[in-house]
């Protein structure tokens, strides 16, 4: 596979990452009735929307539009996550996704490698938003949900300043 192919590969598993991240954090948002839960839930819908909207332009300059699910798939695949780990003690559920976190930081780090040679802004986005989601799982693994939305706020007012 050549570093465009790779890339390209990438971007677009990047891309249906994060959009599958807005759907999660809004069923699992809905299905809680804990308001401390609840509210880290909305701030990691908001960090995914903005590395999906990071991605969003690189799709479209990539011509990688085609290669992304289609909407309804992603819906189903984050409805269909948000019910496995609703189903479990919050604590198990994030303790079970957590190593796919950090393994996605190193992938939006190859990511940022292989882009093209420009601002490396949005690039660097992308790494910290997962940094932080990772933050923010440990945080509620430790059942600490104040700092769990605090790391994604920190995020969000850096990322959106």
């Amino acid at each position: 596979m050549t570093d465009g192919e790779q890339y390209r590969q990438l971007l677009t598993q990047a891309y249906d990452g994060e959009r599958l991240g807005v759907v999660l954090g809004r069923e699992l948002a809905a299905r809680t009735d804990d308001a401390g839960e609840r509210a880290v839930y909305h701030a990691f819908e908001r960090v995914e929307s903005v590395a999906r909207a990071q991605l969003e332009p690189m799709i479209a300059a990539a011509g990688a539009a085609e290669d992304v699910l289609d909407e309804d798939a992603v819906e189903r695949q984050g409805a269909d996550l948000a019910g496995q780990m609703a189903a479990q003690p919050r604590t198990v559920a994030w303790t079970g996704i957590l190593p796919e976190f950090e393994r996605f930081i190193g992938h939006l780090e190859r990511l940022r490698d292989l882009a093209p040679a420009g601002d490396r802004r949005p690039y660097n986005v992308l790494v910290d938003h997962e940094v932080a989601s990772v933050a923010m799982v440990r945080a509620v693994i430790d059942d600490d949900l104040v700092t769990a939305e605090r790391v994604l706020r920190g995020f969000l007012d850096a990322a959106t300043s």
